[in-house]
């Protein structure tokens, strides 16, 4: 957990490690995360937060919102999902025991090729590499708990979101399709703007070019 100063906002950074502590306390539930991330919020007396969160921790992040409504003000998705329907379920499950018997070389470049567009997968190898290895370095154990969290996970209650939400997704996206991000949003008000489509299915691809984040 990082905590910095940044245009006199406060930032709590919650990586995916944070994540697996609690998937391995509290048996790969969601919710486990959902507690932990709200006491740290308690604990560091923040009031109206801005949550941004990624594919998992967008679920993640709705759920917070969810439960926790008074807590959460703003809501900023890149690439969310829902919880996948039971073909989706068993896929999570397979990634997890393949995982746990390959490691994660074995499913990282079947990771990558599904996550990148086609134009950055030829033309963006740096950060195509540069994903991989970030993939490789994970622990083994706490990506396949967080692909167990996702086979076991439901969506949040939609109706207790008040959170002003801003949902980005990539054109080339295959699980979190502008579509599949437009249904999210419309599953409670809060939603503003619609979707913002940047053209390309991950978060570390570049926009237009280097140096036009």
């Amino acid at each position: 957990m990082d905590e910095v100063q940044f245009q006199k906002q406060q930032v709590l950074a919650l990586t995916s490690k944070t994540l697996w502590v609690c998937l391995l306390s509290f048996q790969n539930d969601l919710s486990s995360a959902d507690n932990k991330t709200t006491a740290i919020i308690k604990h560091c007396d923040l009031k109206e937060i801005t949550v941004v969160g990624h594919s998992l921790g967008c679920l993640v992040a709705l759920t917070l919102a969810a439960n926790h409504s008074s807590l959460v003000s703003k809501l900023v998705l890149f690439g969310p999902i829902k919880s996948p329907p039971q073909t989706g379920k068993d896929g999570a499950k397979a990634r997890a025991s393949a995982t746990r018997i390959g490691g994660m070389a074995k499913i990282a470049d079947t990771v990558i090729s599904n996550a990148f567009a086609a134009n950055s997968l030829q033309s963006r190898t740096e950060i195509v590499g540069f994903a991989r290895e970030m993939l490789c370095r994970q622990d083994p154990e706490g990506y396949a708990l967080a692909c167990e969290s996702l086979a076991n996970s439901r969506d949040p209650e939609w109706s207790a979101i008040k959170a002003k939400t801003t949902i980005v997704s990539g054109s080339e996206d295959r699980v979190a399709t502008p579509a599949v991000c437009a249904a999210i949003g419309q599953n409670f008000d809060g939603c503003r703007g619609g979707v913002r489509d940047f053209g390309r299915s991950w978060a570390l691809a570049y926009v237009g070019g280097p140096g036009s984040v």
